[in-house]
C-alpha cells in the first residue's frame, strides 16, 4: 500500500469551516439523545467491540504483530450507538505502533484493502452513508506532531490501477487537533486541503460522525463531519460541525489491466481503515503509541 506523504503544515487550504446555506443542522427534535449527529438507515457495518477476532469483523488486521492489536473488556467509549441504541458492552479496541514498526509504512490499522472482498469496502458511487466512530488518545500519544498522523481513512481500494495515493479523506491528530483532511484528484501523495479541524483532548473518547455522499464526480460528491469534542452525547457545540464540503470522495480509474473489474473512468470504490498510520519519523514512547478504538459502524442515510 502507498504511504500518505502528507505533511499537514504544507496544507494550503480550508475547504469549508462555516455552516449554513444547503447543509444547515436539522431541526432540533427533543427526543432525541444525541442531537447534532445525523439520523442513519439500514445497517451496513457494526463493531461494538463483542468479537476478539477483529479480523472476522474487518477482514484484516494489518500490523507488525497480532498483539499490536488487543480488545480490552471494560472503559470503552459510553456514547449511544449510530441508531441511537446502547452498544451492550464496555469493550473496545487498541492498536499500539512501536518505533521501527513495518507494515507497507509505520502502521497498525484495521481493515482489509480488496473491494472485491473486504466487509468493510463499503462505499461506492452515488451513496450516501453515515460513518460513525469513537476514538480515545491515551496519555502518551504524540499529538502534538507537525508531521501526519492518520487515525482513520476512507481509502480507495485495491485491486485498481488508480487505488494508489493518499486516502480521500483521512481523520488525523496533530498539532493538538483533530483534522480531516481532503486529497485531491491528483494521484500524487499531496494532501490538498483540511475540510475541518477542532482543538483535541488527551484520555477521552471523542464521537465522530461523517455523512459523505460518494461520488468522483466534484459536484456531487460532499462531506459534514459531526463530533461530540466536549463528552457531553450532543454534536451542537462550538467547532462540532464541519458545515457541507462539495468534493470529489471517490477516485477514478486510470486506464490499465481489465482484471481488477474496472475500466478506466470508473469510480473505485472506498473502504474503511481505522488504527494508527504516521510519519516514521514521529519518536513513540517506551510502550509505543496506541490509539482506542470503538463503537465504529456504517449506516446508509
Amino acid at each position: 500500500m502507498t504511504r500518505v506523504a502528507l505533511v499537514l503544515i504544507a496544507i494550503p487550504a480550508v475547504l469549508l469551516l462555516a455552516r449554513g446555506g444547503s447543509g444547515d443542522p436539522l431541526l432540533p427534535d427533543p427526543l432525541d439523545p444525541t442531537p447534532g449527529f445525523p439520523q442513519v438507515g439500514e445497517p451496513r457495518f457494526l463493531d461494538a467491540g463483542d468479537d476478539p477476532d477483529a479480523t472476522t469483523v474487518w477482514g484484516r488486521v494489518e500490523c507488525t504483530k497480532e498483539e499490536r492489536h488487543t480488545l480490552i473488556a471494560s472503559g470503552g467509549d459510553g456514547h449511544l450507538r449510530a441508531d441511537r441504541e446502547p452498544q451492550g458492552n464496555d469493550s473496545y479496541r487498541r492498536l499500539r505502533l512501536r518505533d521501527g514498526d513495518e507494515f507497507y509504512g509505520e502502521r497498525c490499522e484495521l481493515g482489509l484493502n480488496d473491494h472485491r472482498t473486504s466487509p468493510v469496502a463499503l462505499y461506492r458511487e452515488g451513496d450516501r452513508s453515515i460513518t460513525f466512530i469513537s476514538l480515545r488518545l491515551p496519555p502518551g500519544f504524540p499529538l502534538h506532531t507537525r508531521s501526519w498522523q492518520v487515525l482513520m481513512q476512507i481509502k480507495q481500494s485495491q485491486p485498481a490501477d488508480g487505488g494508489n495515493g493518499s486516502p480521500r479523506l483521512a481523520l488525523q491528530a496533530a498539532d493538538g487537533r483533530w483534522i480531516l483532511t481532503h486529497a485531491g484528484p491528483s494521484e500524487t501523495d499531496v494532501g490538498d486541503g483540511t475540510v475541518w479541524s477542532a482543538p483535541a483532548r488527551i484520555g477521552v473518547w471523542t464521537r465522530f460522525a461523517f455523512d459523505v455522499v460518494y461520488s468522483a464526480d466534484p459536484s456531487v460528491g460532499s462531506v459534514r463531519l459531526s463530533a461530540d469534542l466536549n463528552g457531553d452525547g450532543d454534536a451542537r457545540d462550538a467547532r462540532e460541525q464541519s458545515g457541507v464540503a462539495k468534493l470529489q470522495t471517490l477516485r477514478r480509474e486510470r486506464a490499465g489491466g481489465s482484471d481488477d473489474g474496472l475500466t478506466a473512468g470508473d469510480p473505485i470504490p472506498s473502504h474503511l481503515r481505522a488504527g494508527l498510520y504516521h510519519d516514521p519519523e514521529i519518536r513513540c514512547p517506551r510502550r509505543g503509541c496506541f490509539v482506542d478504538v470503538d463503537n465504529v459502524a456504517v449506516h446508509l442515510r
